[in-house]
């Protein structure tokens, strides 16, 4: 019976001591005294890390994307059944050659011809010397049988 009195006593004192030692623990891991990482390691070795991998992941993103921005145009030679897809919002002025509309969907209305201000529907012949607008994401031009000359302006893909 005496043995009973002195187990259920120390076990209760355990218990708490243990609850204590856990609460303590819990409270100072990870504070700016204790880190749970060093910003040593995190500066050197994690960002880095991650740096790398982003550029990878743009990398690969943006692979066989073109872009001719601040606002000027950069000369591009289509072979016959190139295609050229561009961006909302990419210029195009067929300079020579023979280039049509050229869209995912045939009833697309993709560029806009802003020197006549008509909608081309895919299929649709470009006009020489004629600024384009490409309205669509995707949309763009396929060049013809004697292939075409084009000014760009803007983001655009050759394939």
């Amino acid at each position: 019976m005496k043995r009973k009195h002195v187990i259920i006593p120390a076990l209760c004192l355990a218990v708490v001591l243990a609850a204590g030692a856990a609460v303590y623990a819990a409270g100072t891991a990870g504070s700016p005294d204790d880190p749970l990482i060093t910003r040593s390691y995190l500066d050197a070795v994690v960002q880095p890390q991650l740096e790398e991998e982003l550029q990878d992941q743009m990398a690969a993103a943006l692979d066989g994307i073109q872009v001719a921005g601040d606002g000027r145009f950069v000369a591009v030679s289509l072979s016959a059944g190139q295609r050229l897809s561009g961006g909302v919002g990419t210029e195009l002025l067929l300079r020579s050659g023979s280039a049509a509309a050229l869209a995912e969907r045939d009833t697309e209305l993709t560029v806009v011809d802003t020197t006549t201000a008509e909608t081309l529907v895919s299929g649709t012949a470009l006009s020489v010397n004629h600024l384009c607008l490409v309205t669509v994401e995707g949309g763009g031009i396929l060049a013809g049988r004697e292939g075409a000359f084009v000014l760009v302006s803007g983001v655009y893909t050759v394939s």
